[in-house]
């Protein structure tokens, strides 16, 4: 709906709205000009390109839903005033989505909808398939019974009911409200007792699925069963308050340490009475604690804003088509590379590739920055192509010294590790001598990939080093199943290997 909304029918009706307004703090055109600005000026930023949207509204901006509101508004009074349609029982619009009551033919209906998306070229609307079962609207599902229209609680087949878990870091009231709202909603929702039970029985198991006991589930429903339905669903047409009103929150990032803010403010809020003056601007009611959310998880390794490092230059060097340039020579290429010497660990064993694959899962590890031979600090992955299984090791010093070791016990027969162990095995006939012989042998058995390059930022000593190492080498083995239990090569995780 948003982008299909263009200025032809958008600006005139917000200019129709706002002559009317009795109050007119800015002109009319003040405020139509600001709204252009917003609706030519939506710029966007993808791939190195910049872009700008040419129809409709995006549908971030604040101003958003209610251009998009008003620009319908001469369409919702077209269909009770024209002549020339079948005009529906009932007609009501939340945004994009319509619920039309309809007594008449399915071939009038069918004209209707006709109507409908002959009113702009842009705007095209569909129809749910008519059922005298009856229909969903929202979280709505709306039936004919004995001549009346009922409601039930509707939710979409991929609606996973992901209720907050009640042990999440959040103030305690938060936990205890979603059981309140759930029930408040299906109370609402529901017009036949029958249906409300049903549904009650339905999202208290949602519930407890989240972990919410059974007694808290209870005691919000019996809450919310005390009240009058015809209550909640009417108009709220109670005074509100003066809109002058001065509010004071205090915001706090929420922390379950904190000592209990809100029953300290609520305990010294008498000091605001203590001086006329500031009781009369700051009323003591008005004066409360809003937690504020810290970051996820989740918001904190998948963060809406990608971290771009690249030098883009937005006012410097541009194409013909005005698309923003990238500096490509400041973007280092990522992945596991031979060292630019070609030592003979890199010639034979090391496999270039951005990306690194064992062979006991799909999963694929994107390789961050440029790592090679000579990276101290690492985390590799060796595949035996003969027998296709897979191992992952790691240093705290450069491969080329690691993998030296590597193949010195597999050509002196030493059993030190299980890379080494594995090729003195039966499954590889090795032939020892000549050198050459062996390293090409060995070679077109095995690669290495390098994917990963260790953090020591925070590693005081050697034991803290080793420590990390062994600790990034044990959660890939378990994302690259290469522990022997899921067929790979390594025996144990490396964890194992810490000294307590």
């Amino acid at each position: 709906m948003f982008p299909s909304i263009s200025k032809e029918i958008g600006l005139p009706a917000c200019r129709d709205h706002l002559e009317k307004r009795q109050v007119k703090l800015f002109s009319t055109d003040c405020v139509m000009e600001a709204l252009e600005i917003t609706l030519d000026n939506n710029l966007t930023v993808f791939n190195g390109n910049m872009y700008v949207q040419v129809s409709g509204t995006a549908m971030g901006p604040n101003n958003a839903c209610q251009y998009a509101d008003t620009a319908l508004s001469p369409l919702d009074r077209e269909i009770y005033n024209c002549q020339d349609i079948v005009k529906p029982e009932f007609y009501g619009r939340f945004r994009d989505d319509i619920y039309v009551a309809w007594s008449d033919t399915l071939e009038k209906l069918d004209e209707f909808l006709t109507w409908l998306n002959g009113y702009h070229r842009n705007l095209k609307f569909t129809m749910s398939t008519p059922s005298l079962e009856g229909t969903e609207f929202l979280d709505l599902f709306i039936y004919s019974k004995n001549n009346r229209i009922e409601t039930t609680t509707y939710s979409k087949p991929s609606d996973a009911h992901s209720y907050l878990l009640p042990q999440s870091c959040h103030p305690t009231h938060v936990a205890e409200n979603i059981p309140y709202g759930v029930a408040n909603r299906v109370f609402k929702n529901c017009s036949e007792e029958s249906e409300y039970y049903k549904s009650k029985l339905e999202f208290s198991k949602y519930l407890e699925d989240r972990n919410y006991s059974k007694v808290t589930i209870e005691k919000a429903f019996q809450k919310v069963e005390k009240s009058d339905r015809n209550a909640i669903i009417a108009k709220d047409v109670s005074s509100k308050s003066d809109k002058n009103e001065k509010f004071f929150p205090l915001v706090c990032d929420f922390n379950p340490g904190l000592p209990p803010v809100g029953k300290i403010l609520n305990r010294n809020k008498f000091i605001l009475n203590l001086d006329p003056a500031l009781k009369k601007e700051v009323k003591p009611n008005n004066v409360f604690v809003s937690y504020r959310g810290n970051k996820t998880i989740k918001e904190t390794l998948v963060p809406s804003r990608l971290n771009d490092d690249r030098n883009i230059d937005f006012f410097g060097d541009t194409d013909t088509s005005d698309n923003v340039v990238e500096h490509s020579s400041t973007i280092e290429e990522e992945g596991c590379f031979q060292c630019v010497s070609k030592c003979k660990a890199c010639r034979l064993f090391i496999c270039e590739s951005k990306t690194a694959k064992s062979f006991h899962t799909d999963y694929t590890v994107s390789i961050l920055g440029r790592i090679d031979c000579n990276t101290v600090g690492v985390c590799y992955l060796v595949n035996d192509k003969v027998c296709r299984r897979s191992s992952v090791g790691s240093t705290i010093n450069n491969f080329k010294s690691r993998w030296q070791n590597h193949k010195s016990h597999i050509r002196k027969s030493v059993r030190s590790c299980e890379i080494a162990t594995h090729f003195n095995s039966e499954f590889h006939d090795l032939i020892k001598e000549p050198l050459k012989t062996f390293d090409s042998q060995l070679s077109n058995q095995l690669e290495v990939i390098i994917f990963e390059k260790l953090d020591f930022s925070r590693c005081q000593n050697q034991d803290d080093k080793v420590r990390v190492a062994k600790e990034r080498e044990t959660f890939w083995q378990n994302q690259l199943m290469t522990l022997d239990c899921y067929g790979g090569l390594n025996k144990r995780p490396a964890t194992n290997e810490i000294r307590n």
